[in-house]
C-alpha cells in the first residue's frame, strides 16, 4: 500500500503530462518576411540579414524593432515548434540568450510573454518614420520604459553581441539541413499551423 501511494504522485505528473498539448508551429511577423517561400526560413533569413549589420540601427527604430520582432519570433519558436526538431538544440538555448540580451537592451521585461512583445515590435516597425504610431505600439506593458523610452532605445541600441552570431548559426544549420535532406520525413505544413487555438500578434502572423 506504501509503494503505490509513493508512485500515485509520479502516475498524476505523467497524467499531465499527457494532457499537455503538443506545441504547434505558428506563423512569423508576415509583414516583417518577403513573400515567398516558406514564411519560416524566410524570418531565419531575413533576421541573420538584419542583424547582420547592427550599423544600420543607429537612428532608425523601425529597422531595429523588425529585427528585434523577427529574434523575438525565433527564440520563442525554434524551440517549441514541430518543424524545428532536426535543428541542434543548443540553438534553442543560444536564442533564449540573445532574447535575454535584446530585451535588456530594450528594457523588456523579461518574463513577459512572446506574444506580447512581437506584436508591438512589429507594428512598431510596420510605422517606419511615423513616431506617433510607433509609440501607440510600444505602449504596452513589457515596455518598461514606455513608448518614448523605448523608442529612443530602439534608436541607438548599439552592438549586441549574441544576436548576430546565433542568427547567423541559425540560418547556416537550416541551409545545411536543407542542402541534405536532413528534415524530419514528415515536416510540419504550414497550412496545419493555422487552426483553432492559436492566439494572434495582432494579425501579424501568429503565435501558440
Amino acid at each position: 500500500m506504501r509503494i503505490a501511494l509513493l508512485l500515485l504522485p509520479l502516475s498524476l505528473l505523467a497524467c499531465a503530462e499527457l494532457r499537455t498539448p503538443v506545441p504547434m508551429a505558428s506563423l512569423p511577423p508576415l509583414s516583417l518576411i518577403p513573400n515567398v517561400g516558406d514564411p519560416a526560413r524566410a524570418a531565419v533569413t531575413a533576421a541573420a540579414e538584419a542583424w547582420s549589420n547592427q550599423r544600420r540601427f543607429e537612428g532608425n527604430p523601425a529597422a531595429a524593432a523588425r529585427a528585434a520582432a523577427l529574434l523575438e519570433w525565433l527564440a520563442a519558436d525554434v524551440p517549441r515548434s514541430p518543424r524545428w526538431a532536426a535543428l541542434p538544440r543548443q540553438l534553442g538555448f543560444d536564442l533564449a540568450n540573445a532574447r535575454a540580451e535584446l530585451r535588456q537592451a530594450l528594457s523588456i521585461q523579461a518574463d513577459a510573454p512572446p506574444g506580447e512583445v512581437i506584436g508591438p515590435l512589429t507594428t512598431a516597425a510596420n510605422a517606419g518614420t511615423d513616431a506617433a504610431a510607433r509609440a501607440r505600439a510600444l505602449q504596452a506593458a513589457p515596455f518598461a520604459q514606455g513608448p518614448d523610452g523605448t523608442a529612443v532605445l530602439l534608436g541607438r541600441m548599439g552592438s549586441l553581441a549574441l544576436p548576430p552570431t546565433v542568427t547567423a548559426n541559425l540560418r547556416q544549420a537550416v541551409q545545411v539541413l536543407d542542402q541534405t535532406g536532413g528534415w524530419d520525413p514528415n515536416p510540419v505544413r504550414l497550412e496545419d499551423t493555422v487552426r483553432a487555438g492559436e492566439t494572434t500578434t495582432g494579425g501579424l502572423g501568429t503565435f501558440y
